[in-house]
């Protein structure tokens, strides 16, 4: 049946306090809360007798500038609001050095207060105090006693420390400043120093430092590499050619005959014997001519004969020194050869010679050219870290200059009014501290109260539950302060109200016939409600049956005086049948079955499915079962009974119930798949009912006709 209405999700208690759980707690806890107010004007009373006060205060005023004071306007220093300066010269003021330093002042001798404090310092951090009310550019010191010549010495004392601070930390935090930039100068200035030096010794390397003579000496550099580089080329050719030219190796020489003949020919003794021969080959000719052609005499055989033997002569000469001469060309031959390679080696050698001598050349271009632009970039970098370092060196000297004419500024505190003495304070000072010790007092007991009344709240009205819980309010029973005519009409309306409510739930897809009556504590009207909610549906013309579910503290039987065996446990049990334990009411078509006797066995039926096969049958033969049910937060039986029941009601008692109960008790149900209808709020106050109530006619009041009345059940 849980589909029948949809149900909200359910509320949690909120935890807010409200106007009416603190006039609660005032109704409720009357007594209490006039003790409260008695302990509170007890207290005050305490405080008004024995707080002793003095009579008179010192003060002195100090007032700090906007901004530190300058005698120039360029400043670096910090700066800070006058709020924040403030605080910190208050702290500043009462530091024990301070302190220590006003005592050892001579107008302390005019304060014997001071020594009768076993720690003066310690009495004058505490008694002494600071304020702002003129606003943050005044700092107010005052200090409160009976003696006022005391307390004006105290304060010249303390003025004058604190004034001596405050000068020596601003003249002293220049002064340290001043010899942090000294150092600082001195640094860069040796820095500087350093590095033109540095500047110094690579212009004597480069011979200058001027950028474009530098430019042209590394162009004039780069054209006696490409010079070197080009003759290291020439070399490496020459030296190939001639590596060409020279022969491999040097062997025993080739002579030809034609070189024999030559040689032979050139020799003075085959000359001298060539000559001979010519000569006598002359005188043959000579001899011839003068003789007829063909003639044979002895003149030109003797002159033949002499050629033929200058012939063989020469040719046995020219046979004698071939061998020689061959021998001669042949030693000859080789000695040129070795010339000729020695020649070629010398000439290698010097080619290489040469070759080293470039390729050394080059080198040094080279170490020259890597050296120059070393120099030329090192020379660059220094000159922009002393430009640097020059910029830093100016801005600290300005510093430095700026902070040595700052020193003769004023300083940002002064002495505004001179120490005085005041009276009339002590009066003020008590009405605070009573008014003060009194309202805490009084708060701290009054929100104690409400505090207990909040965290046990009860339900006070249909409209806070409502809300608080989120729970639907079906209805309310009212308590009428009148005559007991008018009180039964209003009670009939309003049970009659409930009755509507729950037909209208029934005339929904599914029917509602087993309603559960539940609450979660004991007392709070369930009984009572579903006695009303019973005897109004049978006046409707329905065959209502009401069960006691309290089996462990059952009513019914008592307030209709019925028999308490059989009942409800001996049919859960099926000791009985539900025909024997159900009884008739004077009550025409209302039926009640008692709780009967409960024991572990009846529990064991509720868990199973009986509960469920009795229900079916007790819908058999009645439109409406009303089930009374025991405390849900306190037996489990409810919660067993709930789970074959069509719907739940919650009774809830205005001024009794507590709102986290009738929550959890909701949340419970809800958590059995349970629809809850809503609450019922049972004693509401509604005596405007029946004001109202008493001045509507209709026909059955008019006539009073009082047919027809319904019982009060009374739990």
């Amino acid at each position: 049946m849980q589909d029948v209405l949809p149900q909200e999700p359910a509320k949690k208690p909120t935890g807010k306090v409200s106007f009416r759980t603190a006039r609660n707690a005032v109704l409720r806890h009357p007594i209490i809360f006039a003790g409260i107010i008695t302990v509170s004007a007890l207290v005050a009373a305490g405080v008004w007798m024995f707080m002793p006060l003095p009579k008179n205060t010192a003060a002195s005023v100090l007032q700090f500038s906007g901004a530190a004071p300058r005698v120039i306007n360029a400043s670096t220093e910090n700066q800070i609001d006058l709020r924040t300066y403030g605080s910190l010269q208050a702290a500043m003021l009462k530091r024990r050095q301070v302190l220590a330093n006003a005592l050892k002042n001579p107008e302390m001798e005019k304060a014997p207060l001071l020594k009768q404090q076993t720690d003066p310092i310690a009495w004058l951090d505490k008694n002494v105090q600071v304020n702002f009310s003129a606003g943050p550019e005044f700092m107010r010191v005052f200090i409160e006693g009976d003696q006022p010549d005391e307390l004006v010495a105290i304060l010249r004392a303390l003025t004058a420390s604190y004034l001596a601070a405050v000068d020596q930390r601003d003249n002293g935090d220049r002064k340290r400043r001043l010899v942090l930039i000294e150092e600082s100068i001195t640094l860069q200035q040796a820095e500087i120093s350093s590095k033109l030096k540095r500047i110094d010794v690579i212009a004597q390397s480069l011979k200058t430092t001027d950028g474009p003579t530098l430019a042209i000496m590394e162009s004039l550099n780069q054209d006696e590499l490409r010079m070197a580089r080009r003759e290291m080329l020439e070399l490496e050719k020459s030296k190939k050619v001639l590596m060409a030219e020279t022969p491999i190796e040097i062997g025993i020489p080739k002579v030809s005959p034609g070189q024999i003949d030559d040689a032979l020919r050139r020799e003075p003794a085959m000359l001298q014997a060539e000559i001979k021969v010519n000569t006598l080959k002359q005188v043959l000719r000579d001899t011839e001519s003068r003789y007829e052609p063909g003639t044979v005499n002895s003149s030109i055989t003797r002159a033949k004969q002499d050629v033929k033997v200058a012939e063989e002569s020469r040719d046995k000469l020219r046979l004698d020194l071939r061998t020689q001469v061959e021998i001669s060309i042949i030693e000859q031959a080789g000695i040129e050869a070795k010339l000729k390679a020695n020649r070629y080696k010398e000439a290698f050698d010097a080619l290489e010679r040469r070759r080293q001598i470039s390729e050394q050349e080059i080198q040094t271009v080279v170490d020259k050219i890597n050296k120059h632009g070393e120099y030329r970039l090192e020379l660059e970098k220094l000159r922009k870290e002393v430009s640097s370092t020059e910029r830093v060196l100016g801005s600290l000297t300005d510093e430095r200059d700026r902070i040595r004419v700052e020193e003769r500024a004023p300083s940002r505190v002064s002495l505004a009014e001179d120490a005085f003495v005041q009276s009339g304070v002590e009066g003020m000072r008590r009405t605070k501290m009573t008014l003060l010790s009194s309202i805490g007092c009084f708060l701290v007991g009054f929100i104690s109260l409400v505090a207990i009344e909040h965290r046990g709240r009860r339900v006070t009205s249909a409209t806070e539950l409502s809300q608080v819980v989120g729970i639907r309010i079906l209805g309310s029973i009212p308590v009428v302060k009148s005559d007991v005519r008018k009180a039964n009409r209003i009670l009939i309306e309003s049970v009659d109200a409930l009755r509507t409510q729950l037909l209208q739930s029934r005339s929904k897809n599914r029917p509602v016939r087993t309603v559960l009556i539940a609450s979660g504590l004991s007392g709070e009207g369930k009984t009572t409600l579903s006695g009303h909610l019973a005897v109004s549906l049978s006046r409707a013309g329905y065959r209502v049956l009401m069960v006691d579910g309290d089996m462990h503290a059952p009513t019914a039987q008592r307030l209709f005086e019925l028999p308490p065996i059989p009942g409800f446990c001996e049919v859960l049990r099926g000791e009985s049948s539900s025909m024997d334990a159900v009884h008739a009411t004077p009550v025409p078509g209302m039926f009640v079955m008692t709780a009967g006797s409960w024991n572990m066995a009846t529990r064991q039926c509720l868990v199973g499915d009986r509960w469920g096969a009795v229900r079916e049958a007790l819908q058999q033969e009645y439109d409406f079962v009303i089930v009374d049910t025991a405390p849900l937060l306190l037996m489990a039986d409810t919660l067993l009974l709930s789970k074959s029941v069509d719907c739940a009601i919650l009774s809830v008692l205005q001024g009794f119930s507590r709102i986290g109960a009738v929550a959890l008790a909701q949340d419970r149900l809800k958590s059995m798949g349970v629809l809850v209808l809503g609450a019922v709020v049972n004693g509401a106050a509604a005596d405007y009912v029946g004001d109202y109530y008493g001045r509507y006619k209709y026909g059955a009041a008019s006539n009073k006709n009082e047919a027809d009345p319904i019982p009060l059940i009374i739990a």
